[in-house]
């Protein structure tokens, strides 16, 4: 039975990804403002796709080219000991999430 209206996309063979070659090159841009937790998630996607497709990471806010896992790695640590510090003194901001808009 083939789907009729707005799902109807969502019922057909998906094609397969394309492969991207080693000549082809992506940037992907991850903003977040001062929130710790938005930071802490863009360096954790840049150390996913450090790990996962050996790509290179810049940090535009502080200026910081990450060459290898372990520089993001300590960056991710030093983050979530800020939030930890922040937590025990009870300003730690974080955004509640209300729904998708």
């Amino acid at each position: 039975m083939q789907s009729q209206g707005l799902l109807k996309g969502l019922f057909r063979k998906k094609q397969p990804a394309k492969v991207a070659t080693s000549d082809e090159k992506y940037d992907l841009t991850l903003i977040c403002s001062y929130d710790l937790l938005e930071i802490f998630t863009a360096h954790l996607f840049g150390l996913y796709f450090m790990e996962a497709q050996g790509c290179e990471c810049y940090d535009p806010q502080d200026g910081i080219e990450y060459k290898t896992v372990n520089q993001i790695e300590n960056t991710m640590s030093d983050i979530i000991d800020e939030m930890k510090k922040q937590l025990s003194k009870g300003v730690l901001e974080l955004h509640s999430f209300d729904s998708w808009s």
